[in-house]
């Protein structure tokens, strides 16, 4: 149960964070016309931290974390305040704005994360966030994903001017030790000291063994070609935006294949 001046209407969300093994995490949606209350059934025994947010941004945490026990009831009550707000523009170098870009919001590994969206315009908006440090990677359509941390003040909203790095275009060529085009090589890119370019799907190489990857990050980038037998060729170029870049990979070593190539 909690209350926000008076007992609370409406919907909220509660989410569980487990801070003794065995860890995990609940998030659950509750409308309760009555007032505030909700149930949780079959959490497991141990301690949790409860966390409550509301549509409109109010945030409300757990004093301290609640201890559960097999066949036992566990009451608390959650008060209600406003939660941190994180706001701001995405844009590329050129200025123009990074629609359709996303902001991935961490407070470390059990914590979970949370993605943002950026408007048409650039914009972008998240409420109800806990106080503390935030590490915030930026990816988006035309630039290099950047890293940022925040210091998140309780109840404060920050604003942030995110600017994606530059980028050109880069063609890899992958061959096998004969000299003969690897198809269907899974080729990493990973500028040095940053984040992997591609996230959500790894380009591969086609028939010639080429691939054209877009967006690129400028300066020293680190290219790696694997195949699902495990032979991989790796090197490391200097990329510059005064021409459109070729490279070309050959089978140095062999790796272990990854988990997902073994099982099948």
């Amino acid at each position: 149960e909690f209350e926000y001046v008076a007992p609370y209407r409406g919907v909220f969300r509660v989410r569980l964070e487990g801070t003794t093994p065995p860890a995990g995490t609940s998030d659950r949606a509750f409308h309760d016309p009555q007032g505030g209350r909700f149930v949780l059934d079959d959490v497991w025994p141990g301690a949790w931290t409860v966390r409550v947010e509301t549509p409109a941004g109010a945030l409300g945490l757990s004093a301290a974390p609640i201890e559960t026990r097999p066949g036992t009831d566990t009451e608390v009550t959650i008060e209600l305040g406003s939660g941190g707000v994180l706001a701001g523009t995405l844009r590329r170098a050129d200025g123009t704005p990074a629609a359709g870009g996303r902001i991935v919001l961490s407070r470390g590994e059990r914590s979970g994360t949370r993605t943002i969206a950026t408007a048409a315009d650039g914009s972008f908006r998240q409420t109800g966030l806990d106080a503390g440090p935030w590490s915030l990677v930026a990816r988006g359509p035309g630039g290099a994903a950047i890293v940022e941390r925040v210091d998140l003040a309780p109840g404060a909203a920050e604003t942030l001017e995110l600017v994606l790095g530059p980028v050109a275009p880069l063609e890899v060529v992958d061959r096998g030790r004969d000299g003969g085009a690897r198809v269907g090589a899974s080729v990493l890119v990973r500028p040095a000291g940053g984040p992997a370019v591609h996230t959500t799907s790894v380009p591969r190489t086609d028939r010639e063994g080429r691939v054209r990857l877009r967006d690129v990050p400028l300066g020293r980038v680190e290219l790696e070609a694997r195949t699902r037998d495990g032979e991989a060729g790796r090197t490391d170029i200097d990329l510059d935006a005064s021409a459109p870049a070729r490279v070309e990979l050959v089978v140095s070593r062999s790796a272990p294949a990854p988990d997902d190539a073994r099982d099948r």
